[in-house]
C-alpha cells in the first residue's frame, strides 16, 4: 500500500428501488468560474476521482476550474479525468498518468508541465479495459524528469518539451507513440545538447 497524503476518489452512487440515487463515497473536486485547486502533499497524491467538472457549452466541452497543481515529495498518480482552463503544473518525486488516467486542457492557450528531476514520468499504455493514460494541452507540454517514457498519447498542436536530467541520462528510454502529433525538444542537463525532433502526422 503507497502511503497516500492526498486522494481523490471516484463518485460511488447507490440506487434505491424508486431508481434515486445516493452518494455513497467519492466525488468531483471542481471550483466555480475561473478557480483554483492545489493539492499538496509529504506522502503521495493519488487521484482517482474526476478534479474540474467538465460541462457542455454549445458544442465545446469546457469547465470552470482554471489552474490545477499537485505538489508531493512522493509518487503522484492520476488515474482519473483532470479538466482544466488555463495551467496544469504538477511536481513530485515520480509522476505516473495510469490507464484511465487523463490529464486534459479545455481552454485555448493552456500549459501542461510535468516535473520529476530525479525521478520518473510515466505516461501509461492502455491496460485491462482501460483507455491509455494522456496528457493533452493546448499550448506548451513540458516533462521533465531522469526518465520519460510514454507509452500513452501525448498531444499539443503547439511544442512538446522533454527535459532528462542529469546530463548522463540523455540516453534514458524515451517512447513516442505514433499518437504525438507535434514537435518536441529533448534537453539534457541545464547546459546539455538540445536534439529538436518533429513527429509527422
Amino acid at each position: 500500500m503507497v502511503p497516500e497524503s492526498v486522494c481523490s476518489s471516484p463518485l460511488v452512487l447507490s440506487n434505491d428501488a424508486q431508481g434515486n440515487s445516493t452518494r455513497v463515497s467519492g466525488g468531483t473536486l471542481t471550483t466555480g468560474s475561473n478557480g483554483t485547486i492545489d493539492l499538496h502533499g509529504t506522502a503521495s497524491i493519488v487521484i482517482s476521482g474526476t478534479i474540474g467538472q467538465p460541462k457542455t457549452v454549445g458544442s465545446s466541452v469546457t469547465t470552470d476550474l482554471s489552474t490545477v497543481s499537485a505538489t508531493s515529495t512522493g509518487h503522484i498518480f492520476v488515474g482519473a479525468d483532470v479538466n482544466f482552463l488555463s495551467q496544469a503544473t504538477f511536481t513530485g518525486a515520480n509522476i505516473s498518468v495510469l490507464p484511465g488516467g487523463r490529464i486534459k486542457s479545455r481552454g485555448s492557450n493552456a500549459t501542461v508541465t510535468l516535473t520529476a528531476p530525479a525521478g520518473n514520468i510515466l505516461v501509461a499504455a492502455a491496460q485491462n479495459g482501460l483507455n491509455a493514460g494522456s496528457v493533452e494541452a493546448s499550448a506548451l507540454l513540458h516533462l521533465f524528469g531522469n526518465l520519460v517514457r510514454i507509452d500513452g498519447i501525448v498531444t499539443t498542436p503547439r511544442r512538446i518539451g522533454l527535459s532528462l536530467m542529469p546530463w548522463s541520462k540523455l540516453l534514458s528510454p524515451v517512447s513516442l507513440p505514433r499518437s504525438v502529433r507535434s514537435s518536441f525538444t529533448l534537453v539534457s542537463g541545464a547546459h546539455g545538447p538540445r536534439l529538436n525532433c518533429w513527429m509527422q502526422p
